[in-house]
């Protein structure tokens, strides 16, 4: 066990080598070369300040950028099936308004409808934007669903061809079934994707701000540490440090348009075209629930009094979504309401349905049957088929439109951050070299 003595002695050693430690700093810190090392120490901060800041905030801007674009495409897969199911839903009803066997084309489309909208919840919970994914159960629930919608409307086409009732009973419980476990969480699920592509371009957004105050804060303290060099040297440079100050400025500048315009580009995309891609797809998929509203009143024959209530709601969604889509559309014409201005046909739909709405409360039944069939041109069929494909059409061109926006605004940065982060690297390491040879003429 150590004495008292040897405890004193032990204590009196780490007294001597602190105030050694001390006299140490204080003589490093004094004088002309204390203070060109502090000038060094702070030119390099803010060159690191400048370089590694601001690389770290142009990557996140990146990053922030592809989070939306994959949270964008994860939900375009899922808003994409819910308007082939609203459509195949449509065609299984109009298909009992023929009775018997119905049309190949007609059948055609109901099954691409229902296979693209299967193939598309099935890429979605491949993917899985935000960690969802196979493993979120709402996948799980609509796939179970899913296939027993398509069972229920085997059942029901089959008892049409027969001409048995029952058939309409099986089509309505498929109907609400979709409705109820289908439709609702894949457009939770959309919307979710929307929530998180927002707080991805909000996070671009304050990380080009934060890159600005890198490049700005970073610079100040670089100046700063070149002017008062200047003043303790008796000289106008410091050579190593001025250069490649210099090509740190110049880098950083660049860079920082670059930063710029990519924020400017991703906020255009975000308020523009990824908007007006939601506003189309609800469109479609408001103009598609009205058809099949439509349709499934026809076949309850008057047992739907609800049907004409769900056709105006779904309308309304259309005529809503229409007009928040034209706003600011460049090159839209702004005379006129939204849905005439982006579908001209679809004032035409609403009109046939209207005529088709007087001879059911008429009592007419099989003359509204006619109208929500007629094929011909000036039918309502026809003004539906031109809605949906002048829809598509639009749909497509502004869907390619923001992916290409997207791409501009994320393009280069890679390159960009590697780009300020030599160089922030380089000024660091030539202050650090020029204040090294001013001392050096001290010794």
């Amino acid at each position: 066990m150590a004495s008292r003595a040897d405890v004193v002695r032990a204590g009196g050693d780490v007294r001597s080598y602190l105030a050694a430690v001390n006299r140490a700093r204080i003589a490093y810190r004094a004088g002309s070369p204390g203070q060109l090392r502090r000038l060094g120490a702070m030119g390099v901060l803010g060159a690191l300040l400048v370089g590694a800041g601001g690389a770290l905030a142009v990557t996140i801007t990146m990053t922030a950028l592809n989070r939306a674009d994959d949270a964008l495409t994860h939900r375009d897969r899922l808003q994409s099936a819910r308007v082939e199911l609203f459509r195949a839903d449509a065609d299984a009803a109009g298909a009992f308004l023929r009775g018997g066997l119905e049309p190949t084309d007609q059948r055609r489309q109901f099954l691409a409808s229902l296979s693209s909208a299967s193939g598309n919840v099935i890429a979605a919970a491949g993917s899985g934007a935000g960690g969802a994914g196979s493993h979120d159960g709402r996948y799980i629930q609509v796939n179970r669903a899913l296939t027993e919608y398509s069972g229920l409307l085997e059942t029901a086409r089959s008892s049409n061809r027969q001409a048995l009732p029952v058939g309409a009973s099986y089509l309505q419980i498929g109907s609400d079934l979709l409705n109820r476990s289908v439709l609702p969480p894949l457009g939770a699920m959309a919307q979710e994707d929307s929530d998180r592509a927002d707080a991805a371009f909000t996070l671009a957004l304050w990380s080009a701000v934060a890159f600005v105050v890198c490049v700005v804060a970073g610079g100040v303290l670089l100046a700063r540490s070149q002017y008062q060099l200047a003043q303790v040297t008796h000289s106008v440079f410091t050579g190593p440090a001025a250069v490649t100050g210099a090509l740190l400025a110049v880098v950083a500048l660049a860079v920082a348009v670059l930063v710029l315009i990519s924020a400017r580009e991703a906020v255009e995309v975000r308020d523009g075209d990824v908007r007006r891609v939601a506003d189309l797809v609800e469109a479609r998929a408001g103009a598609f629930e009205a058809r099949a509203a439509e349709n499934l009143t026809l076949v309850a024959r008057g047992a739907r009094p609800q049907g004409e209530n769900e056709w105006q709601q779904a309308q309304q969604r259309v005529v809503a979504a229409s007009e928040d889509a034209v706003t600011d559309w460049p090159g839209l014409d702004s005379s006129g309401d939204g849905v005439a201005r982006l579908f001209p046909s679809f004032p035409e739909y609403l009109e046939k349905h209207a005529e088709l709405h007087r001879a059911d409360l008429d009592g007419d039944w099989p003359g509204a049957v006619r109208l929500a069939t007629d094929t011909g041109d000036g039918g309502l069929t026809a003004a539906f088929s031109t809605f949906d494909q002048d829809s598509a059409e639009r749909l497509t061109g502004v869907s390619r439109s923001a992916e290409r926006g997207l791409d501009d605004a994320g393009g280069g940065l890679g390159r960009s951050a590697l780009a300020v982060l030599l160089a922030g690297l380089i000024a660091a390491a030539g202050t650090a070299f020029g204040v090294a040879r001013r001392l050096g003429e001290y010794r």
